[in-house]
């Protein structure tokens, strides 16, 4: 089984200015209303989004 991102909630501010989702190939990090974002089954585990994150709230599993 290969690498899946994921976004530590507490650390996500949840921004309407997100870098990682703007650089996701895959275009997996989404967020319901104002909440934090979240990586969704898409993921590619590529791992692009985590040099992206001002706030290193995310980490490759």
């Amino acid at each position: 089984m290969g690498r899946q991102a994921f976004i530590d909630a507490a650390r996500c501010d949840g921004a309407a200015d997100c870098p990682p989702r703007a650089h996701c190939p895959a275009g997996a990090i989404f967020r319901e209303e104002e909440g934090p974002y979240f990586v969704g089954p898409g993921c590619l585990g590529c791992g692009r989004c985590l040099a992206f994150c001002p706030l290193n709230a995310i980490r490759l599993v």
